[in-house]
């Protein structure tokens, strides 16, 4: 496939995610809007004290705590880019879905002086951040499906 010389903002986030394989792209986005099977998190690794992170030119990521992860011992780990995640903050609980795998979520780490609960914050953050998620699965929806056709 010939591109421009000039790459809009949107073609530049697909291609930030072009050595994932459209396939497995495909499957892991499935899997995060669907939202995990118990299965699926009964030996996924646990992020605790995590927050979201987005560096100029890549996609949003996790950073946080880890414990339980089958290849990684290091105890602090930033995850591959995130495709979906759910959080309650009634339970301190909830899921993540990185392009290579689910993570459990414990507590989001604490902002000084925050309120807690959705309505702070980290609250406002998060929700603003799953906004952001679900243009970025689009996007990369369309690219991987694109590729998948593309001889």
């Amino acid at each position: 496939m010939l591109k421009s010389k000039g790459s809009t903002a949107r073609e530049k986030q697909v291609d930030m995610i072009g050595q994932v394989p459209p396939e497995a792209l495909l499957f892991a986005i499935e899997a995060a809007e669907a939202g995990p099977q118990i299965s699926d998190l009964e030996d996924a690794p646990l992020l605790q004290n995590w927050f979201f992170i987005k560096r100029e030119g890549d996609a949003i990521r996790a950073e946080g705590d880890l414990s339980g992860h089958p290849t990684i011992s290091d105890p602090w780990v930033t995850t591959s880019p995130v495709i979906g995640f759910h959080y309650d903050f009634g339970t301190s609980k909830g899921w993540l879905r990185s392009f290579s795998r689910w993570y459990r979520l414990g507590a989001v780490c604490e902002v000084v002086g925050d309120i807690p609960g959705p309505e702070g914050a980290v609250g406002r953050a998060l929700a603003a951040t799953a906004a952001r998620l679900e243009t970025h699965r689009n996007i990369w929806r369309e690219g991987a499906q694109r590729k998948c056709i593309t001889p």
